[in-house]
């Protein structure tokens, strides 16, 4: 038999007709599987869409903003139709395309009521928040045909990261920019991290010294998805702090003042002569929604700057910001304006909102250790502060300028060393209109605390202890016309309470007549101060040093346990202060007030006036004023520093009601009621 052959292009053309007809590959069947339905001829939306996780801090209701981590080229042609039901709260599909979820309010009533008994309630919580829904997009195709697709959302109150998922990358410091950074052998660098993630995106970032890098925020995350930063030690997740951070400062001095590589992500500065660049700064986060957690700084200018909304810094470990070249023209002096070495910043805000700082240690910053500026709601709390070494000691260790509606809770501020800098530190300072702020639950060690032409602050729960001798070492200092804030529960050593003065340039407040009025100290005790030109439980001076005439202004005590200290008052000016229920042991000096010499000024004729007070073996002659008794007060123990009273205390029920001077007075440092056993005590303490 003959057969005629082919001519061989004509092979060649028919295979390719034939593999075409009969074979597809793989590829081939992906891209079908996802542009074509089984059913209908439309795009399935479901590959682009990436599964959701919203963390919820209270009960209220949370906009939730499901498709800014997905895949949508053009995401204004998307329209979210409908969501399934939650099981624990209500879903609703916005105008804007965003859902808000309402989580489901629960209250407890008491196992035993009765008709004349209120039915009490349980406090609303976030405990074990958890739900589940869906979510349904759609899009018009050009052919007028719909493609739809569905999303998962998980709303939970445990605000714990993932660490695999479609939003999962790793750093380290060998990642490389090209790489997908899936793993931590296909790693990114950090510079290419902060490049390129967004909104829902979790980055764990591997310890090691990241050496002197300068990292710039890109983009933001939203409210429910924001941009995670993570610092890790061998596995993601394993770094976790909780009242207060997870290096501490004994760790530092125990690693030669010196912060280490293999604990977390290091970014280390490398300053010629140890003055830093002024664009040196570790992190600049100007977006919204970022998270850092678990970082160590060093060596910058600045370490970390925020000037965005939302953001969250947590476990941040920093050391040693600013000049520290001992050729500065003001080494060991840092009280002389315009020294090249007064810079410094640990943590810097500037025309921020909500910044939540917390669990952080900040040791040496040349300027400020803590620096919000010109900021609303900034919270820190559980956060720690040290002026260790001369030379560039941290002139302000927490420092509010012109920052209001903010919070300090659970932080600790210390001047380690004593002598060595002439301008000696701030542990606190809320300056330059600085209003509406709490700080809450505060030692200071070594360095006072100041409340400079701001307004209406709380400042409760604090301890502050004086280094012996040594002015400006502690203590509690207002001025420039500071009026209408509130001192309660305060425990003082080393140094009293001073009304100052500022002039010119510095005064943020028109008029400016006085350092401060109308300001109430609730349930001191102020001990230990030893006699140095100014010092008191009550100061005066330093005021007027331009001539302009200013007053120390009016101001009122109720509630002082003091003992062993030189004077009552202390001053060269003018100025009015209202003591009640206050008691006055072991006074020093054979007279009530003395003059400050520190200014040359004549001496000023304050007032003060004493109502329901104890006067017991003070040197000085005897307190004047109204139902003055001078008993032992019997307290517990005062060799311990145990001030509270004893069962026979005379100090008890011979007070006035304090609360109808200021509604804070109902209670006493230990928040029990006053006259809770039928009339007021004198003192710091109810029996």
């Amino acid at each position: 038999m003959n057969f005629k052959t082919l001519a061989p292009l004509k092979v060649f053309l028919l295979s390719i007709f034939i593999v075409s007809q009969f074979s597809c590959s793989k590829d081939s069947d992906l891209i079908t599987d996802y542009v074509l339905s089984e059913t209908q001829n439309t795009l399935d939306l479901s590959e682009l869409i990436l599964d959701d996780t919203f963390f919820i801090n209270s009960r209220e209701s949370i906009t939730l903003d499901v498709l800014a981590n997905d895949g949508f080229e053009n995401v204004e042609n998307v329209i979210i139709t409908e969501t399934s039901e939650p099981e624990n709260g209500t879903v609703v599909i916005n105008t804007d395309n965003t859902l808000t979820y309402t989580p489901e309010t629960t209250t407890s009533t008491s196992a035993e009521t009765t008709p004349d008994t209120p039915i009490e309630t349980t406090p609303e919580t976030t405990e074990e928040i958890e739900d589940t829904f869906t979510y349904t997009t759609e899009v018009v195709n050009e052919d007028e045909t719909v493609s739809t697709g569905t999303g998962n959302v998980t709303v939970t109150s445990e605000n714990k990261a993932p660490i695999t998922g479609d939003n999962v990358y790793y750093v380290t410091i060998t990642g490389k920019a090209n790489n997908n950074g899936r793993s931590e052998a296909t790693a990114w660098s950090i510079q290419h991290a902060f490049a390129t993630a967004v909104a829902g995106d979790v980055v764990y970032v591997k310890a090691g010294n990241y050496a002197s890098v300068n990292i710039t925020s890109k983009r933001s995350g939203t409210s429910g998805n924001p941009i995670k930063f993570i610092g890790y030690n061998t596995t993601p997740g394993d770094i976790t702090a909780t009242n207060g951070p997870t290096y501490t400062k004994d760790d530092w001095l125990e690693n030669g003042q010196d912060l280490p590589d293999n604990i977390m992500p290091h970014l280390e500065a490398n300053p010629i002569n140890q003055i830093p660049e002024s664009a040196d700064r570790g992190f600049v986060i100007n977006h919204s929604h970022i998270e850092l957690h678990n970082f160590m700084l060093s060596e910058y200018r600045v370490g970390i700057q925020v000037s965005s909304s939302n953001v969250i810094l947590d476990n941040i470990i920093g050391f040693q910001f600013g000049n520290w070249s001992r050729n500065s023209n003001c080494w060991n002096n840092a009280g002389v304006y315009g020294c090249d070495n007064g810079t410094g910043y640990g943590i810097y805000t500037t025309k921020a909102n909500n910044v939540n700082i917390s669990n952080t240690l900040i040791i040496d910053a040349g300027l400020a250790a803590y620096f919000p500026t010109f900021s609303e709601n900034i919270n820190i709390s559980w956060s720690e502060a040290y002026a260790y070494n001369g030379g560039n000691g941290s002139d302000y260790l927490f420092d509010y300028f012109n920052t209001s509606n903010s919070s300090i809770t659970d932080c600790y501020a210390e001047r380690t060393y004593k002598d060595e800098v002439n301008h000696r530190s701030r542990a606190l300072i809320f300056q330059a209109a600085s209003d509406n702020n709490i700080l809450e639950r505060f030692k200071a060690k070594n360095a006072r605390i100041q409340v400079e032409n701001s307004r209406n602050n709380v400042l409760r729960d604090v301890y502050s202890e004086g280094a012996q001798g040594l002015m400006n070492s502690g203590g509690l200092q207002l001025f420039g016309q500071s009026d209408n804030n509130l001192f309660i529960n305060w425990e003082m050593t080393g140094e009293g309470i001073q009304f100052l003065g500022i002039t010119g340039a510095e005064n943020q407040r028109t008029p400016h007549t006085s350092s401060g009025d109308n300001n109430y100290f609730i349930n001191f005790i102020i001990r230990d101060l030893p006699a140095f030109n100014g010092n008191a439980l009550v100061s005066f001076h330093r005021l007027d040093a331009a001539g302009t005439n200013l007053t120390g202004g009016t101001n009122y005590i109720i509630g002082l346990t003091a003992d062993n200290f030189p004077w009552i008052i202390n001053a060269n000016r003018a100025g009015t202060i209202h003591f009640y229920n206050s008691s006055f042991s072991n006074g020093t000096k054979a007279t009530i007030d003395t003059y400050y010499s520190g200014y040359n000024n004549a001496t000023g004729s304050y007032k003060a006036t004493f109502t329901n007070c104890n006067d017991y073996n003070n040197a000085f002659p005897a307190i004047a004023g109204t139902n003055i008794t001078t008993n032992n007060p019997s307290f517990k123990n005062i060799a311990d520093n145990d001030f509270s009273l004893q069962p026979n205390s005379p100090l008890k029920d011979i007070g006035m009601d304090g609360s109808t001077l200021k509604t804070e007075a109902a209670y006493d440092i230990l928040g029990k009621a006053r006259g809770s056993n039928g009339g007021y005590d004198i003192g710091a303490y109810e029996y």
